[in-house]
């Protein structure tokens, strides 16, 4: 292709959403991580949430097509584990009826947002909506009404993610043999 063709595509001009900046401005200051999950290629993506001064709300937290998700639920999967969170405990928001579907098939909750679609094909989301300043953190937070989170799983996330060093000092030495006579070795129950 030739340069002075490239030059002379129009520029994209992204336009947020109604109520997106305030959206995501509850989000950070109610501690809720966010992501972006796009089938565009990753500096797109950048360039985009850039110029809508929308950066800082989602840091490297991107899945984009360079990923190599071939399909929605992989790449919303993904997403999950950029932002720290069980499948179970994150909701996407589109407006697409087959991000929804994937949404669901991923164990995920599920926002349409009336645009692409009509809202009577957007049904198989958890809500609909027409633009995000509709939301609420606390809406949100109901359709999540029916769980009953286990927090373990996120602690055993916690500590995967940051271990604590072992302080040798507090166990036995269990080479030696013990005083019953015994080959020494780990307390009952302990598994390795």
């Amino acid at each position: 292709p030739d340069d002075d063709a490239a030059d002379a595509r129009p520029a994209l001009e992204p336009t947020p959403r109604a109520g997106v900046a305030e959206w995501l401005r509850d989000l950070r200051e109610g501690d809720v991580p966010c992501g972006v999950v796009s089938r565009l290629p990753r500096r797109l993506v950048k360039e985009c949430l850039d110029h809508l001064n929308l950066t800082e709300h989602f840091g490297d937290r991107l899945v984009c097509a360079e990923d190599g998700r071939d399909r929605a639920q992989q790449a919303f999967l993904h997403a999950a584990v950029e932002v720290e969170r069980q499948p179970g405990r994150v909701v996407v928001f589109s407006d697409v009826v087959d991000d929804l579907i994937a949404a669901h098939e991923a164990e995920m909750r599920a926002v349409g947002v009336i645009g692409a679609q009509p809202a009577y094909e957007l049904r198989v989301a958890d809500l609909v909506v027409r633009d995000l300043d509709e939301l609420r953190l606390a809406n949100v937070r109901k359709l999540f009404s029916d769980v009953d989170f286990d927090p373990l799983p996120e602690m055993e996330l916690e500590e995967l993610l940051n271990p604590r060093p072992i302080d040798y000092e507090d166990y036995e030495d269990y080479d030696d043999v013990d005083e019953g006579g015994g080959s020494g070795g780990p307390p009952e129950g302990w598994a390795f």
